[in-house]
């Protein structure tokens, strides 16, 4: 059925069904029972059939929702993956600094706690008194690394 401006006003539900897509080749109209109705178009790519919602007819008009699913018909004449393409740009929008920071800490090494903090040993002591210097017949606390100041010799 060729989509129009006239014969999508005449488009509705058969009875009995929630969910009816009104194709015009790879291009198609989908009408659901709560009354949404969404434009999509559906391509072949390396032996499975792939469909893709384009945006609502609220949105998008007839033109620039069939110009929209040419796009995507030529870029997958071409050889790419819109799908594909459209749900890795999702996951790389939800790389947020928080997700990145949740898989980068447990790589992270433990902060030195042996270490005396500035503030408890007051701005003009000794940068190492006695008491924080680490003594060689114990071993360094757990949570310190090799780098840590307070391990090194010396």
């Amino acid at each position: 059925m060729k989509l129009t401006a006239k014969t999508i006003k005449t488009l509705a539900l058969p009875p009995g069904k929630t969910d009816k897509t009104f194709w015009d080749g790879g291009f198609g109209l989908r009408l659901r029972a709560g009354g949404a109705t969404r434009w999509v178009v559906q391509y072949d790519l390396g032996g499975r059939t792939r469909r893709m919602t384009l945006g609502t007819a609220n949105q998008l008009t007839l033109g620039a929702a069939r110009a929209k699913a040419h796009d995507i018909l030529a870029a997958v004449r071409l050889g790419k993956d819109p799908a594909a393409e459209k749900r890795q740009a999702h996951e790389l929008a939800a790389e947020t600094f928080g997700a990145l920071l949740a898989r980068y800490l447990p790589h992270t090494p433990a902060p030195c706690t042996s270490a005396p903090s500035r503030r408890s040993r007051g701005a003009k002591s000794l940068p190492w008194s006695r008491r924080s210097r680490p003594r060689p017949d114990r071993p360094p606390p757990i949570a310190c690394s090799a780098a840590c100041p307070a391990t090194s010799p010396g």
